[in-house]
């Protein structure tokens, strides 16, 4: 049984464990692979991208053994993946925005959830970011914890001419897209 990124956003993570024990049946030959963002990545290095809200708990290679081991499961392994990843997207975005900065381009950021507030906020980007463009308009009128850019509504986008959007997700890539196209403006969109 696989459960990847969610034990680090449950209340209880021992619950959604026993939860993922009782799926397989408690079988004794059941493997459980639990996959987290690790905190010994984020904290030491300044990994504020993952500080966000959603996420309840933060694990280490010694305290997800300890979650498993408290519901009485043996850990057979802990492993670190994708290392040095996101110091690396970090610093490739860095220099890409002083790029920006020198062309003078101004880009916008769809969307105001959770991970479009925390790339916004680690690399302190008020200069070049004059607004966030958010389809929910309960948001518009309100400003971006930290940075303080405005939530605006899609049609405002106009107002701001943007050069490029930046999507989060690019799984909305082509909606976001959309978006400027039917109003007219030349924006390119870029995946964070």
């Amino acid at each position: 049984m696989c459960c990847r990124h969610a034990a680090e956003q449950v209340h209880e993570p021992r619950a959604l464990v026993r939860t993922a024990m009782q799926a397989a049946g408690f079988d004794p030959n059941a493997r459980l692979y639990f996959e987290v963002p690790n905190s010994l990545y984020t904290h030491p290095d300044l990994g504020i991208w993952d500080l966000i809200c959603e996420y309840r708990s933060y694990f280490c290679g010694p305290s997800l053994s300890m979650l498993f081991e408290t519901v009485g499961l043996e850990v057979m392994e802990v492993y670190e993946a994708f290392g040095g990843q996101f110091s690396t997207k970090v610093n490739q975005w860095m220099r890409r925005l002083d790029q920006l900065r020198e062309s003078r381009l101004r880009f916008v950021v769809p969307g105001g959830g959770s991970t479009g507030v925390t790339f916004l906020n680690m690399l302190r980007t008020r200069d070049i970011v004059p607004c966030v463009v958010d389809a929910n308009l309960r948001k518009a009128g309100m400003f971006v914890p930290g940075t303080g850019q405005p939530f605006v509504a899609p049609g405002e986008l106009p107002d701001y001419r943007p050069d490029i959007m930046v999507v989060m997700n690019p799984l909305y890539r082509e909606v976001i897209s959309r978006t400027p196209r039917e109003m007219g403006l030349n924006c390119g969109v870029v995946d964070a």
